[in-house]
C-alpha cells in the first residue's frame, strides 16, 4: 500500500506542478512567475483550513481524497 500511495502522491504533484507552470508566465532566461492574482488565491487557500475553504474549493480535495480511498479499497 506505500508504493501505490507514494505513486498516487507523486501523481498528484505532478498534476499540480503542471498546472502551476500552466498557470505562471515563464521568462526568455528560465525564470517563473506565478501571477500575482493566483499567488493571492493559493496564499489564502493554503494558510485556511480545508473546513473554512468555500465549497467549490473543496470539490478538488474532494476528487483526491476519493481517488486515495479507491487505491486502499484496492489494495488488500
Amino acid at each position: 500500500m506505500v508504493e501505490a500511495l507514494a505513486s498516487y502522491a507523486h501523481d498528484a504533484w505532478s498534476r499540480w506542478m503542471r498546472y502551476l507552470f500552466a498557470a505562471s508566465a515563464e521568462s526568455v532566461d528560465g525564470h517563473v512567475t506565478i501571477h500575482r492574482v493566483q499567488a493571492e488565491v493559493w496564499k489564502r487557500q493554503m494558510n485556511m483550513p480545508y473546513a473554512e475553504l468555500y465549497e467549490a474549493e473543496k470539490f478538488w480535495g474532494r476528487v483526491e481524497a476519493e481517488k486515495i480511498i479507491s487505491i486502499m479499497e484496492g489494495i488488500e
